[in-house]
This record gives C-alpha cells, sequence and structure tokens, in this order.
C-alpha cells in the first residue's frame, strides 16, 4: 500500500490505512517504523464506527472509490497490489482515491 501511495500519488491516489487496534497506537506505529511505511500515515477506528459505516466485514479490505467517493470496487482478504486487476482499476480511474 505505502508503495502505491508512493507511486501513484501525482494520479490523484490517496491509500488510506485504517487501524482498529486504536488502543494499541504504538503497536501499530512500530509495525509502520520497522516495515519502513513513509508515505502513509496510521489511522485509527478505535470505536469501529468507521468499519461499521463501510459495512466492511473482515480484515484486510480495500475500497476503491473515485473521486466523487463513490464506491467501484471492493476487495476483501489479501491484495496483491501488482495485479492487473489492481493495474487495470488505477488505470481507468484518475482522480480517484484508493481506501
Amino acid at each position: 500500500m505505502d508503495a502505491a501511495q508512493k507511486a501513484y500519488k501525482g494520479r490523484g491516489l490517496q491509500v488510506v490505512a485504517l487501524s482498529l487496534d486504536g488502543k494499541n497506537m504504538v503497536k501499530v506505529q512500530k509495525f509502520f517504523a520497522e516495515n519502513k511505511i513513509a508515505s502513509l500515515a496510521p489511522l485509527f477506528d478505535a470505536n469501529m464506527k468507521i468499519f461499521h459505516m463501510l459495512k466492511l466485514r473482515g480484515l484486510p479490505t480495500t475500497i476503491f472509490a473515485n473521486a466523487k467517493g463513490e464506491e467501484i470496487a471492493r476487495a476483501e482478504g489479501a491484495l496483491d497490489w501488482h495485479s492487473e486487476a489492481v493495474k487495470k482499476i488505477i488505470a481507468e480511474n484518475d482522480g480517484f482515491a484508493l481506501r
């Protein structure tokens, strides 16, 4: 996700990394540091409000949204950010957000 944010930032890509582990922010920040994640900021949903609002069924979940904030695709489970499917979504949607 960090590499995708860095590579496609100029095209309007915004990757939002949301953690439900808000009670242990130090753990998440340590994970970011250990994995040299520099293009993303850890965001926290300690009360799971966003989790429920987006009707997530599990983690990880990736939601692709267009520039209007409309969901255009969703991937539940691990996602290969280098896959042809992800590249196609990115290629077809300039000015989008990726959550």
